[in-house]
């Protein structure tokens, strides 16, 4: 069994936190009405799982004795890479609410007055809420010292990824034409492009952009 550490403190303050951005917009009244929903059986499955990932495993390996063959041990300087893979995930997730606003869906729809949203975080990247979890689970081996709980989260999130990104870029395209014009500036998870622009002298600009949305 993990131990209450200030590791596990850490994790738990930062699901607090993760948890009250996604339950905040999943509960608002704001959000427009599904026109079109491809949200398919698998796809709630696979969505369901991820919670096994950040949850129950990280709750398991921390109060009871089920997972603690499991368990390794890392030193304080381990908290350095955990704060900063789970702060951007936090981030992130923070940031991509805020720009979808009422167009956020949790399965494969779209809504009513629906645009391609291009600002923001979404001026840099097209999936941040996918980079934002996929940060989460990078960040929780080095939170959760435990080899089942730790890598819980990218082996639950990764089908969810795999599994939709490509029929979510094939719906938008047929939605909206300036979709396609909107992946040519711009990349899936990491900000290749935007770094380009960065470096090639529009710095103050992106930093700009990436900051106030």
């Amino acid at each position: 069994m993990t131990r209450l550490s200030p590791f596990t403190l850490l994790y738990l303050l930062g699901l607090s936190i993760g948890s009250f951005i996604v339950v905040r917009h999943a509960r608002s009244r704001d959000r427009a009405a599904v026109v079109e929903d491809r949200t398919t059986v698998l796809d709630r499955i696979l969505t369901a799982l991820p919670a096994v990932g950040m949850f129950v495993a990280p709750a398991l390996a921390t109060w009871s004795p089920w997972l603690g063959w499991a368990d390794y041990e890392l030193g304080g300087w381990a908290m350095a890479p955990g704060i900063l893979l789970y702060g951007l995930g936090i981030w992130l997730l923070w940031r991509a609410h805020v720009d979808l606003g009422r167009y956020w869906s949790a399965g494969l729809q779209i809504r009513q007055g629906q645009h391609v949203v291009a600002d923001g975080i979404f001026a840099h990247i097209r999936h941040p809420l996918y980079a934002g979890y996929l940060m989460w689970g990078l960040a929780q081996p080095w939170l959760i010292h435990n080899w089942i709980a730790g890598l819980s989260m990218l082996v639950t999130f990764l089908p969810v990824y795999l599994f939709r990104v490509e029929r979510e870029e094939r719906m938008m395209a047929l939605h909206f034409r300036q979709y396609a014009g909107y992946v040519q500036r711009t990349d899936r998870l990491f900000p290749c492009k935007s770094i380009a622009r960065l470096v090639a002298g529009d710095r103050f600009r992106v930093l700009r952009r990436l900051w106030r949305g």
